[in-house]
Parts: structure tokens; C-alpha cells; sequence
């Protein structure tokens, strides 16, 4: 095996938080990426979550989140599985430096192996190509994002660091959840659910419509609120993904006792109980697998207002 490198270092017209929250959005890329994706599917949250990029030609890249220092502004991912050009054990580093009012420059630079010398280029150029098509995504994105905001307009490059994402839909027990209903009407209701195991966790019983709208279409959406929690208000986390239903019993007899915990974290007795409650015959148990991940962070936002133009 050949070990050789790639990299691409270029400077931004944008500030440094405005890059690196675009990059630490690990699972937006298709958001920003400067076409040719069709569909980019997330595994897991925060580090070791995996994404599946699909693009229009058929092929599919797996990358896995491997670091990320927000303090710092630096990550790292791997290629997970198959890799195109035959390229193997690549691992990329990246890094946001502030260079001066409103100016950074990212250093993007990676590693690779490859079965033979003639094998060097091709993969070189490959991922060449991909870096210049990265960073323009990326200029473009993080010029969108106003360098002092003087009103309430564009706010979607204020996303949740991901160490804050996981705080919250671990801290919060309650959720807004979201599905379709047959004439196309989206129906949302508020739910308590458990964030376990990059999934969240509701409960309803069998006769509920929402019920039969999920058996007919698994696609669904559940909005959290960070109002109640050690975060403050004004943090929101939406993720669109696929509810599967759960009827047996090992499943229930699981999610049961973290929900009652949940509603009742200082009352231990009154916990027990409710879970007993919980399982009556027609109730079951829905897992939400996130796919994909709007977030919001009004702080930072808040940090970039220019009060005295306001």
C-alpha cells in the first residue's frame, strides 16, 4: 500500500464561527453542498454519527464524524466502508482560523492509502475535486450569514453546536410530534419521549390515529424546545425521520420506566407506578430515528446583533 495526502487551504470573506458551524453541522451538508447530491442519510448523533451521501450519478460515500472541537474549530472524519478511486484509511482534518474582522481561512487536509504508485493521481484528483467543490459550498453558505444582524431575517446559519444538540434532547422530556394524515394535512401534538440511543422514544396506544398515519406513512417530524432546561430558552432542535411501531413486549417492558422516570425524576415511587400504568394491552411503543436535523441557537445569534443600528 502507497500512503499519500491531499489538501486545500483557501481564504474565506466570512467570519470563522459562520464556516466552522457548517462544517459541525455534520449531518447538513446537502444543505450547503453546491449540487449533485439526491439524498444524505444520518446515523447517530454527534461524534462517530455516520452520513450516507448518495449523489445524482448513484454513488455512495459513507463519512463518519470522528472529532470535533468547537473551542478549537476543528474536525476530523473518516471514509467508512467502500471508497471511491480506491482509496483507503482516509482521514481528514479540518481547520477554521479567524485571520481578521470577518475573514478566516480553512485548512483542510487529508490521508490515504492506495494499492499502488498509478493509483496516487486518480485519487488525488478526486478528492481535488470534491475540496474545491466543498469550499465553494461552503463561501457560499457562510456569505449568506450577515456580518452584524440588524433584524430577525436570516437566521438558519445559527445552528446548536453538536455537544449542545445532545444536551438538550437528553435535558427536555417533551416534545412536539409531527405526521402526515391521509388528505395531506400535517397534525402535530405535544408527547413526552426519552432520547435513548440516537432515537427518540414515545408511547401511544393503538387506537390513536397518528397509529394508523404511521403505519400508512413512517415519515415524521418531532420539534424540542429547550425552554425548561439548564440551556435557557430560545434552542430548538427539529428532526425529520421514520417512526417505527413496537409491540413486543421486551421493548415496552425498556421504554416504559425511562418514560414514567422522565415525567417523574424526583418522585421515584410515583415513576414506578406510572410505568406500571403505561402497560395496558393496546398501548405501544414508537422509535423516531433521526434522518435529518434543523436546529437553532438564538444566543449566538444574539451575539452578532449590532444594537445601536437596531
Amino acid at each position: 500500500m502507497i500512503e499519500s495526502g491531499c489538501e486545500r487551504i483557501e481564504e474565506f470573506p466570512a467570519s470563522a464561527d459562520a464556516v466552522f458551524a457548517l462544517l459541525a453541522d455534520f449531518g447538513s451538508i446537502g444543505e450547503w453542498w453546491p449540487g449533485g447530491l439526491e439524498k444524505v442519510v444520518n446515523r447517530g448523533q454527534g461524534v462517530g454519527m455516520v452520513r450516507e451521501i448518495r449523489n445524482t450519478l448513484g454513488g455512495v460515500i459513507s463519512e463518519r464524524l470522528e472529532e470535533l472541537a468547537p473551542n478549537d474549530r476543528t474536525l476530523a472524519l473518516s471514509i467508512v466502508g467502500e471508497a471511491p478511486a480506491a482509496i483507503e484509511h482516509y482521514l481528514a482534518r479540518g481547520r477554521v482560523v479567524e485571520t481578521g474582522a470577518h475573514r478566516c481561512r480553512l485548512e483542510w487536509k487529508s490521508t490515504f492509502r492506495v494499492p499502488s504508485e498509478e493509483h496516487v493521481e486518480p485519487a488525488q484528483k478526486f478528492l481535488g475535486a470534491g475540496y474545491k467543490a466543498m469550499f465553494q459550498g461552503l463561501a457560499a453558505a457562510a456569505s449568506r450569514r450577515p456580518r452584524t444582524l440588524t433584524d430577525y431575517e436570516d437566521v438558519d446559519v445559527y445552528p446548536l453546536d453538536a455537544k449542545d444538540q445532545e444536551e438538550l434532547l437528553s435535558q427536555q422530556n417533551e416534545c412536539t410530534f409531527i405526521w402526515g394524515t391521509c388528505d395531506h394535512w400535517a397534525v402535530g401534538v405535544i408527547m413526552t419521549y426519552v432520547w435513548l440511543d440516537g432515537s427518540f422514544w414515545l408511547t401511544a396506544t393503538s387506537q390513536r390515529k397518528r397509529i394508523a398515519a404511521i403505519r400508512r406513512d413512517p415519515r415524521v417530524s418531532v420539534v424540542v424546545s429547550s425552554v425548561g432546561t439548564r440551556l435557557g430558552p430560545a434552542r430548538t432542535v427539529t428532526a425529520k425521520g421514520r417512526a417505527t411501531i413496537h409491540e413486543e413486549a421486551d421493548t415496552k417492558a425498556r421504554i416504559y420506566p425511562r418514560i414514567a422516570q422522565a415525567l417523574y425524576r424526583d418522585d421515584p415511587v410515583l415513576a414506578e407506578k406510572f410505568a406500571r400504568m403505561l402497560d395496558s394491552p393496546r398501548r405501544l411503543v414508537l422509535e423516531v430515528v433521526p434522518e435529518t436535523y434543523i436546529t437553532f441557537d438564538s444566543h449566538k445569534m444574539m451575539r452578532r446583533v449590532d444594537w445601536e443600528s437596531v
